[in-house]
């Protein structure tokens, strides 16, 4: 399954079958009988590994119901586990989170994606935990990388990444791959200052004053 690699998130989401149907209803309603899922997306009654997880509400033991709210969008998500393959990992019996309603519109694009898999940091296990997080854990991979080509606008990325270029900072943050950040300035331009004034026969005045202030601005 394609996935959109996120390290501003922590879950598996995927796009279902469901997902789909919801949104051919408004496409054509006579839509059924034509049209039938590939492997391109996740179908949990095609995996022998699959495992729904369970909650009691009212009373009565359901399948567990997730939101998920990212800066382009929300998802209601179904959950479960499954067995989960990344970079030549496997992950046995991972959280998996089914998209029954969204409001993504990267996930229904032409670019093909079927989910978001989540790679934050999430150094407190206790706020949750990620892909990469687990495969860490069982000693199976540490680093990850990204390679773009900026005239092609494309990438590479690279589970395992072994590369010794650059040098190594401290991850701080307890979620987030968050780093301490000093010495940060930004060079200013010349500023251009215009008054704008009417005369008693009633046109329009402009006057400007150039200032060109010494120094930079720093974020500590």
């Amino acid at each position: 399954v394609m996935m959109i690699l996120d390290t501003g998130s922590e879950k598996c989401v995927v796009k279902t079958w469901e997902t789909l149907k919801k949104r051919l209803r408004f496409v054509d309603g006579n839509w059924k009988g034509f049209l039938r899922p590939t492997r391109a997306i996740y179908q949990n009654t095609k995996s022998r590994s699959y495992e729904k997880e369970w909650t009691t509400y009212l009373g009565k033991r359901r399948q567990k119901l997730g939101f998920i709210a990212y800066g382009s969008g929300i998802a209601l998500t179904r959950n479960g586990y499954d067995l989960v393959r990344v970079g030549g990992r496997s992950l046995p019996r991972f959280s998996i989170s089914e998209v029954i309603l969204d409001s993504l519109a990267m996930l229904h694009s032409k670019s093909g994606a079927a989910g978001i898999l989540g790679l934050q940091h999430m150094k407190n296990r206790t706020l949750g935990v990620s892909v990469f997080t687990s495969i860490r854990d069982m000693g199976k991979m540490y680093a990850f990388g990204y390679c773009r080509d900026a005239a092609l606008d494309q990438g590479t990325f690279i589970w395992g990444d072994q590369a010794t270029e650059g040098d190594a900072m401290e991850v701080i943050g307890e979620i987030h791959w968050a780093v301490a950040l000093a010495d940060v300035w930004v060079p200013v331009k010349e500023k251009v200052h215009v008054k704008r004034t009417k005369s008693a026969n009633n046109t329009t005045k402009s006057e400007s004053t150039a200032t060109n202030p010494q120094g930079h601005a720093s974020h500590r």
